[in-house]
């Protein structure tokens, strides 16, 4: 890159189902992907982008799936 780089440390890296960026993985980033939900191919709202956690370009059930998967930690 070009001058000047700024190394951010552990803050470049988002904790995935953290929607609101807190850190944690709780009921605020439920909400926030339930609220964002667009369905299958639906273009979601800004702001939203961070509730599409398989980057497929929509925020639908296979994002929820994966919500709950995270928040409920391997079993």
């Amino acid at each position: 890159g070009t001058a000047p780089i700024v190394d951010m440390g552990a803050f470049e890296f988002v904790l995935p189902g953290d929607s609101d960026f807190d850190y944690d993985v709780d009921l605020a980033d439920y909400l926030f992907l339930v609220h964002c939900m667009s369905g299958p191919g639906g273009a979601f709202e800004p702001g939203c982008p961070s509730a599409d956690l398989d980057r497929d370009g929509d925020v639908d059930l296979a994002d929820l799936i994966q919500l709950q998967a995270i928040f409920t930690g391997p079993r």
